[in-house]
């Protein structure tokens, strides 16, 4: 019987004494840690924020390379058009197997022309 009283007087003394909430003060332990834990969410919103930076930077990066990839394809593609046509007035021959003279001075002509602008 004495060994249950002295449990009563353990969990009266245990229960926590009311208090108002604005008095309270959290342990130094509990404030270190709530320390610590906001210094870390800073510190990973700082490294994310450094992050999507760079990222921006690489993409813009790519999209530059990209586009620059893009022209340099439509300046090849002409270029070959552009040959293609001169080669195929070149080619062309009359009945008796003599090239086409009005074709020959036309290149010849557009040649000049290209020269002197």
């Amino acid at each position: 019987m004495s060994c249950a009283l002295v449990l009563a007087c353990r969990f009266v003394s245990m229960a926590p004494q009311s208090r108002s909430r604005s008095t309270y003060v959290p342990p130094a332990w509990k404030q270190q840690r709530q320390k610590k834990k906001q210094v870390e969410r800073w510190k990973t919103a700082l490294a994310r924020k450094s992050w999507e930076e760079q990222q921006r930077e690489v993409e813009a990066a790519r999209e530059e390379e990209r586009r620059a990839h893009e022209e340099r394809s439509q300046a090849v593609a002409a270029a070959q058009r552009r040959r293609a046509e001169t080669s195929a007035k070149l080619k062309k021959r009359t009945r008796r197997g003599q090239p086409v003279l009005s074709n020959q001075v036309d290149v010849i002509l557009q040649k000049l022309g290209a020269g002197s602008s």
